[in-house]
């Protein structure tokens, strides 16, 4: 049978979509990924963007990709298995490709009770290991590393509230003599606070 020039290159176009499928499943066989990441892992196995177009619908079409189901996947692991907050996780997702809308939808569902049970564990570990800090500087300390961890300024907050951080008086005055900071009758003055260097 002869073939046009039309027909073989349509034949090596599906050949190619074929190749690049069988390579995305591959990939997609250790874990779940977001379409953004397939499509890169494509590009550098340098792969046609018609092809990665034709095989990232074919995955669709078979259930192997699905954005939505990744990314509610995605967060529901790093809330059981890291202390990330909602920020850290967003900006995760968003590096994945996950579209914003998407984003918003799936990092909504999450409770703020849920943040707030995690953010105040942290809180009170993070207490218990800084016991020889001031109150103003562990308040400080324990608001620092919440945010770093993608913890809104409203759960920051309301685990401050929840957490053991006023010392007793003469804890206070031992806290602060430790951080080398000289105190006289009336007032406080603080040298190098941040840095609890006297």
């Amino acid at each position: 049978m002869e073939l046009d020039d039309f027909s073989v290159t349509e034949m090596l176009f599906q050949d190619d979509i074929r190749k690049a499928y069988n390579t995305a499943i591959n990939y997609l066989a250790h874990r779940m990924r977001s379409e953004a990441e397939v499509s890169d892992y494509l590009l550098k196995k340098e792969v046609a963007d018609p092809v990665i177009k034709e095989a990232i619908h074919k995955l669709y079409e078979f259930k192997f990709l699905n954005d939505e189901e990744f990314a509610n996947a995605f967060v529901r692991t790093q809330l059981n298995t890291t202390d990330k907050g909602a920020e850290v996780i967003k900006m995760e997702l968003k590096n994945k490709g996950i579209s914003p809308d998407l984003i918003s939808k799936v990092v909504e569902e999450v409770s703020f009770d849920e943040q707030l049970e995690k953010a105040i564990k942290l809180s009170d570990k993070y207490a218990q290991k800084n016991k020889k800090d001031s109150s103003r500087i562990l308040k400080q300390k324990i608001e620092q590393m919440l945010q770093r961890k993608g913890y809104s300024f409203a759960i920051i907050r309301a685990a401050l509230d929840e957490t053991q951080v006023e010392k007793e008086e003469d804890d206070e005055m031992d806290a602060l003599r430790t951080r080398g900071i000289s105190c006289t009758t009336n007032t406080v003055n603080c040298r190098n606070v941040n840095t609890g260097r006297s």
